[in-house]
């Protein structure tokens, strides 16, 4: 076989004939499934002796002239490769072309021995095996084969046209119906595009208050309902006023459009008369004058169905508002981000101590319940005033939320042609339900009861919210135990008290500073802020915690202040040198005092100490002045101990003369004593005789004596106190 030059691959006989993934050896163009997007790696490249005979090909369905030969690509030996293309007839989308390399183009199969390869614009598309591509071929013909499949192009078309027709037919109906309606009329048009315009003034307006995701506390709510209640009578009232006017205005157009027509019919017949214009054209005239006069007058006719249709819209925008206001306000409730809920109160102490909701829950449920069941009660009181504008035109009697009426009016000049659109099968007006019952129950009495249901539901969760935090009254309980004349009583306790009244302040606060400022249910209407009890329980443990640290400083400042008075003058006092008795007894008994006192006052500067020491480990470092006067207490006591051991060297040194000089000097005093006394009682004193004026005198100055004596003695007997720490016996002498 002679080999083709490679850019006519498929070149020879064959260039520019067709064939198809099907297989049909027999024709030019055969169809086929498009090719599925295949995967696997790339088929290897082609060697010399990978040539496609012609039988295969026919098989694959690629025809191939009779007595031609299809040689291979390039030298002998080499790859016989087949370009096809898909053939551009919209009519047979699957059908396959072979052609020559150079007229491919970007999107072309190459067929070769082993496999077909799928050419795109972006490379290569993928690769599959002529066995595999043969059995596609031969599903497609069997496909082919089949009736439902090989009509379903013509089906698919006579459907699409008899959808077509449908649709067709369908708008002229609705265009033959619009020629029927209330709003082929230009006046009725034109008003119920007016009145729509005022309806949805009136459904814009919320009947109750929607402002974003505001929390509301109770007094803030009931106000903002009460001004929403207004705006809404408002609008009702602007509303009712314009309903009247579009009313008699609509009346009064089609009366002057029918008199109009009425006036002209009258002078083109007098013009027919007069037959001062051709008799074609008056007639035609004519013609068209009654046709409009028939439709005015049907226009009329249809006045108390377009009467019927407005109070029908009314109520229905009325009903509409009201409802989509409740609805809104309970979406709006449920809706909300967990961090703003509908309503605030506060968590607060009652009287008794415990925890309480101010204000409760009851109240806000009540006022939710009253808003929404009278979120309708303004439109029967609009309604009721406009009544009689209604009745005076068209004479209805009330006004309900469905108007149920049977009426036979005409809505054409031909007979037999109603407007069956707007005269619905309807009741008796009297068994209507009113506007605040619809349908025998209160306004959205499900959704009412269901959010009461939320709000029971988010009042268990509140309370139990609130019974988590039963330690709060705990914690106001210490600060008003602790509060005024309470911690005065704290003087005199070990620094330790103090530690652990500052230590449950500070637990206490910590506590309540873990209390969350707010908290809500998780039906999001009710959010119970503590930010006020929090803030004032806190403050309260704060300047409690002040107070007490005031105290330390005030008592360790008076305590200090003391101790060092005291420590100075006894130092000053023992720094002294006796002289004399008198002086060294009162010295002796200083000195045994500080001594003694040595173990209190080491007590006392503990004490202080220890206070001081609460201060740095509570509250804060010592200060300057703080410092200051500690280490004076340290210096006075540090002087005082070496000075009472001196004083006590010095009494030990000094005490035994005085101690010999004070037992002579009573030994001689007590001696006088005695004989003073004996000389009272004996001799003259005893002897009747003597004269007892001179007596009398001589015994006063014997007992002035005696007293001298023994004050004497005493003042000896104290000294000797003070300088052995005993007294002396003298008893005996003081028996005179």
């Amino acid at each position: 076989m002679s080999a083709p030059s490679h850019r006519e691959s498929l070149g020879g006989p064959q260039s520019g004939s067709k064939a198809s993934r099907g297989l049909d050896p027999g024709g030019q163009k055969t169809t086929l499934p498009p090719l599925r997007s295949m995967s696997g790696p790339l088929f290897s490249p082609l060697s010399a002796c990978d040539r496609l005979p012609v039988g295969q090909l026919s098989r694959l369905g690629v025809p191939v002239g009779p007595g031609r030969a299809i040689g291979a690509t390039g030298a002998p030996g080499g790859v016989e490769l087949y370009y096809l293309k898909e053939v551009q007839d919209s009519g047979r989308p699957y059908d396959l072309q072979v052609v020559r390399f150079s007229d491919a183009g970007r999107e072309h199969y190459v067929f070769s021995r082993h496999a077909v390869l799928h050419v795109t614009e972006h490379g290569h598309g993928g690769v599959v095996s002529l066995a595999r591509w043969g059995r596609e071929a031969a599903a497609w013909r069997a496909l082919q084969e089949i009736r439902f499949f090989r009509d379903f192009r013509l089906r698919r078309a006579f459907n699409r046209w008899q959808r077509n027709v449908r649709a067709i037919v369908f708008q002229r109906k609705c265009w033959g119906l619009q020629d029927q309606l209330l709003v082929a009329v230009p006046p009725f048009r034109e008003a119920l595009l007016l009145f729509v315009r005022v309806a949805e003034e009136v459904q814009q307006t919320p009947p109750l208050p929607l402002d974003g995701f505001r929390t509301f506390t109770l007094p803030e709510f009931m106000s903002r309902l009460a001004s929403t209640n207004q705006e809404l009578l408002q609008t009702l009232e602007r509303f009712s006023r314009r309903r009247a006017v579009l009313l008699t205005a609509v009346k009064q157009r089609v009366h002057e459009d029918l008199q109009r027509l009425q006036l002209h019919l009258e002078r083109a017949n007098k013009a027919s008369a007069g037959r001062e214009q051709p008799l074609h054209l008056l007639a035609a005239h004519r013609q068209r004058l009654r046709e409009d006069s028939a439709r005015a007058r049907g226009a009329l006719l249809k006045l108390g169905r377009f009467a019927a249709l407005v109070d029908r819209m009314t109520l229905q925008s009325l009903v509409t508002a009201a409802q989509r206001g409740a609805a809104a306000f309970l979406s709006h409730a449920v809706q909300r981000p967990p961090q703003r809920a509908l309503f605030l109160t506060e968590l607060s102490f009652s009287a008794g101590g415990p925890l309480v909701l101010d204000p409760p829950v009851t109240l806000f449920q009540e006022a939710v319940s009253g808003a929404l069941q009278d979120a309708g009660a303004a439109f029967p009181q609009v309604l009721s005033q406009s009544r009689h504008v209604v009745e005076k035109l068209w004479t209805y009697s009330t006004i309900k939320l469905w108007i149920h009426r049977r009426e036979d009016v005409d809505c054409d000049a031909s007979p037999g042609r109603r407007m069956s659109c707007c005269s619905p099968p309807l009741g008796d007006p009297a068994a209507a339900p009113g506007l605040s019952a619809l349908g025998g129950r209160p306004l959205l009495r499900e959704r009412l009861r269901w959010l009461l249901g939320r709000g029971d539901e988010a009042g268990l969760q509140l309370q139990r919210r609130c019974e988590s935090f039963s330690w709060l009254p705990d914690a106001q309980a210490l600060v008003l135990r602790w509060t005024g004349p309470a911690l005065a009583s704290m003087e005199g306790r070990p620094a330790a008290a103090y530690l652990e009244l500052v230590e449950a302040l500070r637990r206490w606060a910590l506590r309540v500073q873990e209390v969350p400022s707010s908290f809500s249910a998780g039906s999001r209407l009710l959010e119970v802020r503590c930010s006020g009890l929090k803030e004032r329980l806190g403050l309260q443990l704060r300047r409690l915690e002040e107070d007490v640290l005031q105290r330390l400083l005030e008592r360790i400042r008076l305590l200090s202040g003391g101790l060092l008075a005291d420590l100075e003058e006894a130092a000053e006092r023992l720094a002294a040198d006796p002289r004399g008795l008198q002086q060294l007894s009162a010295y002796a008994a200083l000195t045994r005092a500080s001594g003694a006192s040595l173990a209190a006052t080491q007590t006392r500067l503990d004490y202080v100490h220890a206070l001081q020491d609460a201060v740095a480990k509570a509250f804060r470092q010592r200060t300057g002045p703080e410092l200051a006067l500690e280490e004076k207490l340290r210096a006075a006591w540090t002087r005082l101990v070496p000075l009472v051991e001196r004083a006590e060297g010095v009494v030990s040194a000094r005490r035994p003369p005085v101690a010999d000089a004070l037992d002579s000097m009573f030994s001689f005093l007590a001696r006088d004593l005695r004989r003073r006394v004996s000389e009272a009682t004996s001799g003259a004193f005893l002897d009747p005789s003597q004269e007892a004026q001179h007596m009398a005198a001589r015994l006063k100055l014997v007992r002035e004596h005696v007293h001298d004596l023994i004050a004497k003695l005493q003042r000896l007997g104290s000294q000797s106190h003070e300088l052995h720490g005993e007294s002396w016996e003298t008893g005996r002498s003081t028996d005179l």
